[in-house]
C-alpha cells in the first residue's frame, strides 16, 4: 500500500513539472572563412503557431553562441532561425520545441563552402568503350566513364554556373544518348542535364567517384575531346580491338594492351597531367579496313569453335570407347607469306583472336571438356600461329 501512494506522489508532483517545463533554442555562429566565431551577429527566431508569426531578436555573446529561452513546448507550433552575412541570408526552419526535445540546437555556420578550383583534382579519368552490335540506328559505342573526384580542402565544393549554385560539371561530347550518372557520395535526385553532366549536389571533403553511361555514334571520326574542368592527374582511354577505331590525338600516348574480362583493350594513356580549363583532344577515326578483316577471322573462328564442340559431343556421346590409334596430324607451317602482307592493324587483330582461342581452349581442358591428348595437339598449333604472328609484328 506505501508503494502505491509513492506511484501516485509521481504521477500527480512530477508529471505536471515535466509538461510545464520550458525550452530554448541555441546555437553558434561560426565563419568558416575567417576561421573564427561572429560576435555580436544579429540572430533573428520567428514563432509560427497557427496563421500567426511572432519575433524575437538576440546577439551573439563574445564566443559567438545566441540563445532563445523560456520557449513553450508545442508539437504543433515550429520555429525559423535566421540571420544576415554579407548580403545572405542563412535560415534553419521548421525547427520544433517538444517536451521530448526542449533544448534544441541550431549552429549557423558561415562560408562552410569553397569554389576555388585549385583545391579540386581528378585523381584518375578513364573512358572504357564497348560494342553495341544490335544498336537500330546505324554503328553506336557504349562508353563508360570512371572519375575518381578529390576535394582536398576541409570545406564542401560548390560554383556558380550562370547564376546557379552547384556541385560541378563534367563537359561531355555531344550527341550522346541515353545518359545514366552516378555518384559515391550523394543520390542524385534531380534530373542531370546533359552536355555537360551537372552535379547539383556539393562536392564533399575526400575523394567522390563518378560513374557515366551514354551512347555514342559511330561516323568517319568520333570525336570523345571535352575541356577538363579540374586538374587532371591521368587520362586513360581504352579501346576494345573488337571496335576498329583508331586514335588520332596529340595529348595520348599508347601503352601496353590490356586484357580486362577476357577483353583485349588496346590502351591510351596521358603522359603528363592536364592543367584546369585544358581542352584535351580525344578523336577517334573509323577504320573500315580493319573491320572487315575482323569479322572474317571472327567468322572463321566461329566455325573452328563450331566444329570442335560437334567432335567433343560425339566423343561424349562414346564413353566405353577408347581411342586405339593415335591421330596423326602433319606439323602446320605458319602462313608466312600472307602475315607480311598484312598491316600493323590487322597483325594485331590477329594476335588478339588467336590469344582469345588459346584462352578459351585452356578453360575448355580444365572444365574437362577436352581431353589432354586433344588439348595439347590443337594448343600446340595455335601457339606456332601466334608466335608467327608475333615475329612479324616485330619486324
Amino acid at each position: 500500500m506505501k508503494r502505491i501512494w509513492i506511484y501516485l506522489f509521481v504521477i500527480f508532483w512530477l508529471v505536471p513539472d515535466a509538461i510545464s517545463q520550458t525550452g530554448q533554442i541555441r546555437g553558434k555562429v561560426f565563419d568558416f572563412r575567417q576561421n573564427q566565431p561572429l560576435v555580436g551577429q544579429l540572430i533573428v527566431l520567428e514563432k509560427h503557431q497557427a496563421e500567426q508569426t511572432s519575433r524575437r531578436e538576440t546577439e551573439t555573446d563574445a564566443e559567438g553562441y545566441y540563445r532563445f529561452q523560456n520557449l513553450e513546448p508545442n508539437s504543433t507550433d515550429h520555429y525559423t532561425v535566421f540571420t544576415e552575412f554579407e548580403g545572405r541570408t542563412y535560415r534553419e526552419e521548421n525547427v520544433m520545441v517538444t517536451n521530448l526535445a526542449s533544448n534544441v540546437t541550431v549552429d549557423l555556420n558561415f562560408n562552410a563552402f569553397t569554389s576555388d578550383l585549385s583545391v579540386m583534382r581528378i585523381l584518375r579519368h578513364s573512358i572504357f568503350l564497348q560494342p553495341v552490335p544490335d544498336h537500330t540506328h546505324g554503328e553506336a559505342v557504349h562508353v563508360l566513364e570512371f572519375l575518381s573526384l578529390e576535394n582536398r580542402s576541409n570545406l564542401n565544393f560548390q560554383q556558380e554556373v550562370e547564376g546557379e549554385i552547384l556541385g560541378c560539371f563534367l563537359p561531355l561530347p555531344s550527341g550522346i544518348e541515353q545518359l545514366q550518372v552516378g555518384i559515391s557520395t550523394v543520390e542524385i535526385m534531380e534530373e542531370v542535364a546533359e552536355n555537360p553532366v551537372v552535379i547539383p549536389a556539393p562536392i564533399l571533403p575526400g575523394q567522390t567517384n563518378i560513374q557515366i553511361s551514354y551512347l555514342l555514334h559511330i561516323n568517319q571520326v568520333v570525336d570523345l575531346s571535352r575541356l577538363q574542368q579540374f586538374q587532371t592527374e591521368s587520362l586513360q582511354l581504352l579501346i576494345p580491338e573488337s571496335i576498329p577505331l583508331v586514335v588520332q590525338s596529340k595529348d595520348l600516348e599508347a601503352k601496353t594492351p590490356q586484357t580486362i574480362h577476357n577483353t583485349v583493350y588496346a590502351t591510351y594513356e596521358t603522359a603528363k597531367p592536364i592543367a584546369a580549363g585544358r581542352a584535351v583532344q580525344l578523336q577517334l577515326k573509323l577504320d573500315r579496313s580493319s573491320s572487315t578483316l575482323f569479322i572474317v577471322l571472327i567468322a572463321g573462328l566461329a566455325i573452328c569453335i563450331v566444329g570442335f564442340v560437334i567432335t567433343m559431343v560425339i566423343h561424349i556421346q562414346k564413353p566405353g570407347q577408347r581411342d586405339t590409334v593415335e591421330l596423326e596430324t602433319p606439323d602446320y607451317q605458319p602462313d608466312v607469306s600472307w602475315l607480311r602482307k598484312s598491316d600493323a592493324s590487322d597483325l594485331a587483330a590477329v594476335k588478339a583472336i588467336r590469344l582469345e582461342f588459346i584462352t578459351r581452349l585452356d578453360e575448355m581442358h580444365q572444365q574437362e571438356q577436352v581431353s589432354a591428348r586433344v588439348h595439347n595437339r590443337i594448343r600446340r598449333e595455335q601457339v606456332e600461329r601466334l608466335e608467327a604472328t608475333i615475329a612479324q609484328i616485330q619486324e
